[in-house]
């Protein structure tokens, strides 16, 4: 009976190798739910970029209030013509 040892050997390699596959496995799934549930840390690269985009945005809107006022000003003085 001298395989008996590289049977159990084998046996406990398979074991050590599935918990440790498993606890990979458990260890990318709370980094993907940490990066899921995290709150968005408002000093952050990307929120700073956001920000800024949202008051680049705001500012051209008002462009394209006073453009479009303009426009219809100048519509009316040409009717009037």
């Amino acid at each position: 009976m001298r395989l008996q040892p590289f049977r159990n050997l084998n046996l406990a390699s398979s074991t050590i190798a599935l918990i440790l596959l498993g606890s990979g496995l458990s260890t990318a799934s709370a980094q993907q739910a940490e990066k899921d549930t995290a709150p968005t840390n408002a000093d952050s690269p990307v929120a700073e970029r956001v920000r800024t985009l949202e008051e680049q945005l705001a500012a051209q809107n008002s462009k394209l209030d006073q453009l479009q006022k303009t426009v219809s000003q100048q519509q009316q003085a040409i009717q009037a013509l």
